[in-house]
């Protein structure tokens, strides 16, 4: 069901890994890399887990980690400041209240 395939976009890196009835996306930039694993959990029926990691000239981080299934879809972040410093942080129940 998978097919696999290595990309070269530009700057970018990607890789694509099949595993049964799955697969792992590695995307590898110059300042961000994201990691996600996609497998079928039923016919139709996908799980999606993955992490992103972005780095900003100002040496601040943004850290992303979501999923995505039957319980629909969650995601969550922290944005680090230079010097290991926390900026900003809210929760996901926030999140879902400031949206409607």
């Amino acid at each position: 069901m998978f097919g696999a395939s290595v990309i070269f976009l530009f700057a970018s890196l990607a890789f694509v890994a099949p595993l049964d009835r799955s697969y792992n996306l590695e995307i590898y930039e110059e300042q961000a890399t994201r990691k996600e694993t996609v497998q079928e959990i039923s016919p139709g029926e996908l799980q999606v887990k993955g992490h992103q990691d972005i780095f900003y000239p100002t040496y601040d981080r943004l850290f992303v980690s979501y999923e995505a299934g039957r319980n629909g879809y969650v995601a969550s972040y922290v944005f680090q400041g230079a010097n290991n410093r926390n900026i900003q942080y809210l929760p996901p129940v926030l999140l879902k209240l400031i949206v409607g």
